[in-house]
């Protein structure tokens, strides 16, 4: 049996945020990677809301944003994207 993954996602966006807990309701997901995906994909939905609605300054703050979307791109890359490997290790 293989074990089942689950993500929770906790947000900010300088005024306004939320979150998920784990719930027996979600969806359960085989894949490590998969939940890893999952949860980015819904931050990245969270953010793009929040971009398109940062005139309200008072929930939505977009320096904020900006740099959160960076660092989520940073995660991305290192822990979704492949990697080129070197059998060797050459530099």
């Amino acid at each position: 049996m293989k074990p089942i993954q689950e993500y929770t996602n906790s947000w900010s966006t300088g005024g306004a945020g939320g979150g998920s807990h784990p719930s027996v309701w979600d969806e359960p997901i085989v894949d490590y990677k998969a939940a890893v995906k999952q949860g980015v994909a819904e931050l990245e939905r969270h953010y793009a809301y929040a971009m398109k609605h940062s005139s309200d300054g008072t929930n939505y703050n977009a320096s904020k944003i900006r740099k959160l979307m960076t660092k989520l791109k940073e995660f991305k890359q290192r822990y979704l994207e492949p990697k080129q490997l070197s059998l060797f290790g050459f530099m």
